[in-house]
């Protein structure tokens, strides 16, 4: 779009041209018509150079003018890249102030939510620990009266012991003293237990190498045993739950006493195997043999008159397990149960 002031220059130079035009038109034509006349000549030739000083003045108005508008333009120009300027620069001032504004107040806001959060944390921390000591203690407390209760068993049942022990010196009946004696070496294989569960830190289960072990010793040294009875272990590292370790204490316990007392002749040589292992998936394997004369005659492996084999057949079923007896070359006793969990 053009200016006034554009357009009245433009009006201005047409105007000129036309002057011109015209002046040139009216110059030739009197120098043909009048040609030879010096007075009509100098007069026009004076016009023209009137017209001509016309021409240069109305052009030199024309330049100035021209000149004033593009100063104005430029000055004007200059003042709006000025104003742009400022109001460009004050705009992303405002943008960094907020932007800046609006950081601090997220920063603020996580902060605030992570010191919160972290209170909750430290709060639950500290719930935790406290449940954690708690239990640590209650624990601790449990093992303390388990291992009093063992304690108080195997003093109980050394006391039964030698109140059995005492009243045996009393007795006249050998049948009445050897059930007594019976009676006191199962005693002794239980107590080897609780004593063994008291001592030890674990207070729910036994090694069984080392405490079959001890009741071997102790069983071999309770009767006085010559050396003509050889004992061979092939004992599994299996670790029992006290629930079943005491059963199984106690078929150990008949077995051997069976061997050693009715097994071998006076002065036999004689070999008993005992044997605890693995036998399938979550199962153990209890064996004991000896090499000795077997079953009396007439009492069968299913038909038998003994309390000890009965004894046997009962802690079977109390392990949930099978029982099985043979008599040949000796006598075999067989024991498959599961492992309690």
């Amino acid at each position: 779009m053009k200016s006034a002031v554009q357009f009245k220059l433009d009006s201005i130079a047409h105007n000129l041209a036309v002057q011109i035009f015209r002046a040139v038109f009216i110059t030739l034509a009197c120098m043909t018509t009048v040609y030879g006349k010096s007075e009509m000549n100098y007069r026009k030739v004076k016009n023209s150079g009137v017209m001509t000083a016309k021409y240069e003045a109305n052009t030199s108005n024309v330049r100035f003018i021209a000149a004033n508008d593009q100063s104005d333009q430029n000055i004007r120009h200059g003042s709006l890249v000025k104003k742009m300027t400022i109001l460009t620069g004050g705009a992303l001032l405002v943008i960094i102030f907020v932007l800046l504004l609006l950081l601090f107040q997220t920063r603020r806001s996580n902060n605030l939510s992570f010191k919160i959060h972290q209170r909750e944390l430290d709060q639950k921390n500290a719930i935790i620990e406290t449940q954690l000591n708690d239990q640590e203690r209650l624990m601790k407390e449990k093992e303390w009266l388990i291992k009093e209760v063992q304690h108080r068993v195997k003093n109980n049942l050394q006391m039964v012991t030698s109140l059995l022990y005492s009243q045996s010196v009393y007795l006249e009946d050998d049948a009445a003293i050897q059930a007594i004696k019976d009676s006191l070496r199962r005693m002794q294989a239980m107590s080897l237990i609780h004593q063994k569960l008291y001592q030890d830190n674990d207070t729910g289960t036994i090694s069984m190498p080392e405490y079959i072990d001890d009741l071997v010793k102790y069983l071999h040294e309770s009767f006085d045993a010559d050396n003509h009875i050889v004992f061979e272990q092939s004992i599994a590292p299996v670790v029992l739950d006290v629930s079943q370790v005491i059963p199984v204490g106690l078929i150990f316990t008949e077995s051997i006493v069976n061997a050693i007392k009715y097994a071998f002749l006076k002065g036999q040589q004689g070999i008993v195997q005992l044997w605890l292992g693995p036998d399938g998936p979550a199962h153990l394997l209890l064996k004991i043999s000896d090499n000795g004369r077997g079953l009396p005659a007439g009492l069968g492996a299913k038909e038998h008159n003994s309390f000890g084999l009965d004894l046997i057949q009962g802690l079977a079923k109390q392990l949930k397990g099978s029982f099985q007896i043979e008599n040949n070359n000796g006598v075999h006793i067989t024991v498959r149960f599961a492992v309690s969990q």
